[in-house]
C-alpha cells in the first residue's frame, strides 16, 4: 500500500525489490506476519484443515541461515510446521546446492514444500528427483481459454505426473465454473483462484471460510 500511489500489484515492486536486495528483509517479513496471522486462524474452528501457503525468492534460499530463519518464526509464532508450505517456482531450483541444503533442513523441520507454476519439461522433472517436494501446484496455462478439449487433456496429463510420484497436487488459477468441475473430475481435492475468492484482508477470511468452505466442494489455501 504505497502512500502517494495506492495498491501496488506483486508484478510491480517485486522486481524492485529483488533488484535493491530488498527482497529477503520482505520475504522474512512477509513469512512471519503470515505464520502469525495463520496461528490466529488456526484456533478457529472454521479453519480446521487449512493451511498457509507462502511464497519463497530465489535471495532467501541463498541466505545459509534460511532454514534457520524458518524454525526461529515457526517458534515464535506457535504455528505447527505441518500448517506451513513454502512455495518455491521451479526455475529457481535447477542445479543449486545451497537451495537444496535449506529446503532439505527446513522440510526435516515439518515445514511442506510445493513447486509453484509446475510445468512438464526437463527442467521441472529434474526438480522432483533433487529437491524435497510434496507438493505440485499445476501451472495455470493448462486450465487457460482457447481449445478446451487440449488444455483438459493436458491437465490430466500433468496431473498424471503428480499421482505416479505420489506427490500432492494443487490446480491453480481456476477462474471458471468450467474450469472447477474439469478439476473436480479429475480428482483433484486442492485448488485455488478467483472462482472461490479474490484477495481480501485478513478479518474478512474467518467469515468466507465459514460461508464458502463446505459449499466450494474443494479445500482452499491460504496464499
Amino acid at each position: 500500500e504505497h502512500p502517494n500511489l495506492g495498491l501496488l500489484p506483486p508484478g510491480t515492486f517485486i522486481p524492485l525489490a529483488e533488484r535493491t536486495g530488498h527482497i529477503v528483509q520482505l520475504g522474512n517479513h512477509v513469512l512471519a506476519s503470515a505464520c502469525r496471522q495463520m496461528a490466529e486462524w488456526a484456533a478457529r474452528p472454521e479453519a480446521e484443515g487449512l493451511r498457509l501457503a507462502v511464497n519463497v525468492a530465489p535471495r532467501q534460499l541463498d541466505d545459509p541461515g534460511f532454514a534457520e530463519t524458518v524454525r526461529a518464526v515457526l517458534e515464535e509464532t506457535g504455528l505447527p510446521a505441518s500448517r506451513l508450505t513454502l512455495e518455491i517456482t521451479e526455475s529457481e531450483l535447477i542445479d543449486e546446492r545451497n537451495a537444496r541444503v535449506q529446503l532439505q533442513r527446513v522440510a526435516e523441520a515439518g515445514v511442506r514444500i510445493a513447486i509453484d507454476d509446475f510445468r512438464t519439461g526437463y527442467a521441472s522433472l529434474a526438480s522432483l528427483r533433487s529437491f524435497p517436494v510434496h507438493q505440485l501446484k499445476i501451472d495455470r496455462s493448462f486450465l487457460g481459454q482457447g481449445d478446451e478439449r487440449r488444455a483438459d487433456e493436458m491437465f490430466r496429463l500433468v496431473l498424471s505426473v503428480g499421482e505416479i510420484l505420489e506427490l500432492e497436487v494443487v490446480a491453480e488459477g481456476v477462474e471458471t465454473e468450467r474450469q472447477a468441475d474439469v478439476v473436480r473430475e479429475a480428482g483433484v481435492p486442492l485448488a485455488q483462484g478467483y472462482v472461490f475468492a479474490r484477495p481480501m484482508p485478513a478479518a474478512e477470511v474467518p467469515s468466507w471460510l465459514a460461508s464458502r468452505l463446505l459449499a466450494a466442494g474443494l479445500r482452499p489455501i491460504a496464499n
